[in-house]
């Protein structure tokens, strides 16, 4: 149906352009108009006698004109007749004639000169009185007439050139490239001696470099572009989200921390819910009938920095893992526990005040119940904890056999020097926190403080791909009658992977800790970025009390994560962690995570 209309319109556009192209045919003299008026008039009516009587003496004045032109054609008369002799003795001679066209009608020399067109300025109008087929022609104002349309070159002859004069500038060859012109009139940015100095980063990390550019990054990115040009991604986005603008949606989710049970689950967010500045945040997932886990986060956006949000959860796990804590945790110590966790809280946060820099301040109660798991156990290295605490690797940790519910709030607060993306990555960020919490059911005897900070450096090598390194120290107190802290309110390592990241959540337990990582990110598309880290740390007793150099740990790896999502991300990550280097610091822990991660 479309094409036909197409063609259709076509051929009527076309139409009016071929009767305007040609000449219409002559029209057939009227008879009867013949008759009525004169043949020489045009088929005007008959002037009157004050009319006629011009039209005589006209006739006078070109009879006389007529008479003088007679005369001084008569030598063009003669020559004329002797060449129309000469023509007809030809013409009999010749068999077969060809038709000698007529010179009163056919168009000669001197005919075409006269119907050449005219200044209408040197016209005699009276002569050529305007009637309504032909109305007078006014000339237009030079400043509006057409302006001579250029000569074209002949596609044989080179268009001439002028040459350069004596004193202008030799023209460039053309394999010579002309100089940037300086647009903005600034001149050559000033030479920063910071540039050298990222030479020697850049040649100590050309290992890693290598590594991540041609072995991870280009072929992920190109597998990515290969996605794009299917177009899977835009088919994911239209199944899974919905409204006009995508503001919901309800995706899959799964997440692989091999050591421990795998679950999937769902993620649901929905932006501006019922007002604008409304959001609403639901994780679900399960790992079989005793992992479970729910959370649900209603967050108000007050305006364009400031937000506040109230969050639930619910959480029942039978796969946690205990090692003693401590510097000297031993590996081959493994004890499995379960733990049922049911809370909520507030939370008000303010993002962005100057850069990066912000504040927060939660408040959280829940309760939490622990219990023994034969998850995983071999009867050697790894055991249910009691039985563990039974044959004396450790005893049992404070909070487990009773459980707890616990109050905490906290208040953290940021200083960040770097800008949003795109603006290059150099900066540097500052950290603190405070906390306070207690067990509700035994609040003279379980009360503690937790205070701490990190401080960290970012160099922009170029193009996003930024060098970090960063300390952190991190120390929780007992401030009660008996001085003790349940055993997950202490510090626990390793909890964000890509920091300690070889090891397990539970493997590096204590009441003080510290960690110095050195980072690189590079990006691998718009939403995926690598990192690579190297991380010397450990955890402690109280105040650092047993704190030596000799007993920090390793961990190294690299990952890959999604950013751009602060509720959820994704992440892939291979890492490895070592004994203290007192006992050796050889390699005893792996970890390979790949899924997705709630971060709300």
């Amino acid at each position: 149906m479309r094409p036909a209309l197409l063609f259709a319109a076509l051929l009527l556009a076309a139409a009016p352009a071929t009767a305007q192209d040609t000449d219409p045919p002559p029209e057939a003299p009227d008879p009867s108009a013949e008759s009525d008026t004169d043949p020489g008039s045009n088929s005007d009516p008959a002037p009157d006698s004050d009319t006629a009587a011009e039209s005589d003496s006209a006739t006078d004045s070109d009879s006389d004109s007529a008479t003088d032109s007679d005369s001084d054609s008569d030598s063009d008369s003669d020559s004329d007749s002797e060449s129309a002799s000469e023509s007809a003795t030809a013409s009999d001679a010749a068999p077969d004639p060809e038709p000698t066209p007529d010179p009163a009608t056919s168009p000669g020399p001197e005919t075409e000169a006269a119907h050449e067109p005219e200044d209408p300025e040197d016209l005699d109008w009276s002569e050529h009185p305007p009637s309504a087929e032909h109305p007078p022609v006014t000339p237009a104002p030079p400043s509006e007439q057409a302006p001579p349309e250029p000569e074209q070159a002949s596609w044989t002859e080179a268009p001439e050139t002028a040459e350069p004069e004596p004193g202008d500038e030799p023209w460039a060859s053309p394999d010579e490239r002309r100089e940037r012109p300086d647009i903005s009139g600034r001149g050559d940015p000033p030479v920063d001696p910071a540039d050298d100095l990222l030479w020697i980063p850049r040649i100590l990390f050309s290992p890693l470099y290598l590594l991540s550019e041609y072995v991870i990054r280009r072929p992920i990115g190109w597998l990515v572009s290969e996605v794009e040009r299917s177009h899977l991604f835009e088919a994911f986005f239209d199944f899974f989200t919905f409204g006009d603008d995508r503001q919901a949606g309800l995706v899959p989710t799964a997440f692989f921390d091999f050591g421990f049970v795998p679950s999937v689950g769902l993620y649901l967010w929905w932006n501006d819910v019922g007002v604008e500045g409304h959001d609403v945040r639901v994780n679900a997932g399960i790992g079989g009938i005793d992992w479970l886990n729910a959370k649900v986060v209603d967050r108000w956006r007050l305006d364009e920095h400031n937000e506040l949000t109230f969050f639930v959860e619910a959480l029942r796990r039978p796969d946690y893992i205990w090692h003693g804590g401590g510097w000297d945790a031993v590996s081959d110590h493994r004890s499995r526990y379960g733990q049922s966790n049911f809370g909520g809280g507030a939370q008000f946060q303010s993002r962005r005040l100057w850069r990066g820099s912000g504040f927060r301040y939660y408040a959280r109660a829940d309760y939490n119940e622990f219990d023994n798991s034969a998850f995983g156990i071999d009867h050697q290295t790894q055991l249910p904890i009691e039985q563990a605490a039974a044959q004396g690797w450790y005893a049992l940790p404070s909070g487990f056999t009773n459980g707890y519910l616990a109050f905490r709030h906290r208040v953290e607060a940021t200083l960040d020097t770097r800008e949003e993306r795109p603006a290059p990555g150099h900066g540097v960020r500052v950290q603190g926190w405070f906390e306070q919490g207690l067990d509700l059911q035994r609040a003279d005897d379980s009360h503690w403080i937790r205070g701490g900070g990190q401080a960290a450096a970012f160099v922009d090598l170029g193009e996003q791909r930024v060098l970090q390194l960063v300390g952190l120290v991190d120390v929780v107190e007992g401030i009660g009658n008996d001085g003790s802290v349940p055993f997950t309110e202490q510090v626990r390592l390793s909890q964000q992977p890509l920091s300690m990241g070889g090891f397990l959540p539970g493997q590096l337990v204590g009441q003080s800790a510290t960690v110095l990582t050195l980072e690189y990110h590079y990006p691998i598309w718009v939403w995926v970025e690598g990192s690579i880290h190297y991380s010397v740390g450990n955890a402690f007793g109280s105040q650092f009390d047993d704190f030596e150099f000799d007993r920090l740990r390793q961990s190294f790896g690299i990952g890959f994560r999604t950013v751009g999502d602060r509720d959820n991300s994704a992440l892939i990550m291979l890492a490895f962690g070592t004994e203290p280097f007192v006992r050796g610091a050889d390699v005893t822990s792996v970890r390979f995570v790949v899924g997705s991660q709630s971060g709300f």
